[in-house]
């Protein structure tokens, strides 16, 4: 008895330890700013520094400023709101993921680790310089104080400017909602390419929510005031009934006012239709 207790109290801590391994290779460690192993094999460069709250970039209502240069379409951007004290970032390259099955599902394969120098962090922002040698996927996960203003600049054009209330993720020129984590952000840049209208247009059923996720672009306005001028500064959930009326909103970003909200919320829209079908659906709308 105690032999087959023992070895199945084997297997299964050999089991834990196996997909421990295999889904939580990615660890923040102290060893300074030296690349640490993700999901086993792909090397992250990774680094952090303290959030002052006092950065020269207050004056203009923002605490960091990040940059991003050389920005791909199928690379990730991922942003999200953590700790208070520190800023936290992880960089990291994989091949293209283009061989998911499945029996297999994604397969991850570390590109080539990126240099130190591609990455420089300073009180008050992030630069980000996506190295052009290599054909590869590079993802960027930035871990923000809960109340930090931020700016997003990539390639000279801002993209976004806020609080965020929730991750953001940014591909393939478009933002929605984020990963909690850095190997999620991962896992977002190992899934493999779609043609950016049917990744876009293609609805997705949240099974917990009963909605369709879309495109906003797809939706076929009948009311709506315009919103002027338009900064890219809001990011926000949409959440429409069968009928087409604006049920709920959830902020991405923090609101100028709380009579933007009030607006977007009398908007209605043309029923969103699968299969000849009114369906309710939840689409992500940037000012």
């Amino acid at each position: 008895m105690k032999s087959k207790q023992f070895t199945l109290y084997g297997s299964a801590t050999l089991l834990i330890a196996l997909i421990g391994i295999s889904i939580g290779g990615y660890w923040w460690q102290a060893s300074g700013n030296q690349p640490a192993p993700m999901s086993g094999s792909v090397p992250v460069l990774r680094k952090s520094i303290d959030f002052p709250q006092n950065s020269a970039s207050l004056s203009a209502g923002i605490d960091l400023t990040i940059f991003v240069n050389g920005l791909q379409t199928r690379d990730v951007v991922n942003i999200r709101p953590g700790g208070d004290k520190k800023v936290m970032v992880a960089a990291g390259s994989i091949l293209p993921g283009d061989n998911a099955s499945p029996t297999h599902g994604l397969m991850v394969r570390s590109g080539p680790a990126l240099a130190d120098s591609s990455l420089r962090l300073t009180p008050d922002a992030v630069t980000f310089n996506r190295p052009t040698r290599f054909d590869n996927v590079v993802f960027l996960d930035i871990q923000l104080p809960t109340t930090a203003k931020v700016q997003v600049v990539i390639d000279g054009d801002t993209k976004l400017k806020g609080s965020l209330a929730r991750p953001l993720l940014l591909r393939n020129q478009e933002w929605v909602e984020g990963a909690q984590t850095a190997p999620g952000a991962m896992a977002r840049a190992a899934m493999p390419r779609l043609d950016k209208s049917k990744e876009l247009d293609r609805p997705v059923l949240d099974q917990s929510s009963g909605y369709y996720a879309v495109s906003f672009s797809s939706l076929r306005a009948l009311e709506r005031e315009d919103m002027a001028p338009k900064s890219r500064s809001v990011v926000i959930v949409l959440y429409i009934d069968e009928s087409g009326r604006v049920e709920k909103t959830v902020p991405l970003t923090s609101l100028p006012t709380t009579e933007l909200e009030q607006k977007i919320k009398k908007w209605r829209f043309a029923p969103y239709l699968i299969d000849g079908r009114p369906v309710r659906v939840s689409a992500m709308l940037t000012l």
